[in-house]
């Protein structure tokens, strides 16, 4: 048996497809530019100090803490800097996605 929250979703969806295009295509762009963001940033850090043990150590420790942070406390923490909308979000989200990105890339040279 189908939720009735699932149901009423889909009849939303039928019901308004210009609005939830709309918000497809804003959640793709916000991912995928979050995801080049770390990637060009975390992939190059990575590269570079995957080569001393010292410096991957410190790397590799400081963005485990990072990790432990929760999402809604750094999008909590932006809003009075960058507002509400696309810029915190894409902060957010750019910032927790550069641990595992860092740690993998050091890892993996």
């Amino acid at each position: 048996m189908i939720p009735m929250l699932l149901v009423e979703a889909w009849q939303f969806i039928l019901a308004h497809p210009e609005r939830f295009l709309t918000a497809l295509w804003t959640h793709i762009a916000l991912s995928a530019s979050a995801l080049g963001i770390a990637i060009a940033v975390a992939v190059p850090a990575g590269v570079w100090i995957a080569h001393t043990r010292r410096a991957a150590l410190i790397a590799i420790n400081a963005a485990n803490i990072g990790r432990t942070l929760p999402s809604l406390a750094i999008l909590a923490l932006m809003m009075p800097l960058l507002g509400t909308g696309f810029a915190p979000a894409l902060f957010a989200l750019t910032l927790l996605a550069l641990p595992p990105i860092l740690i993998n890339t050091c890892t993996a040279i």
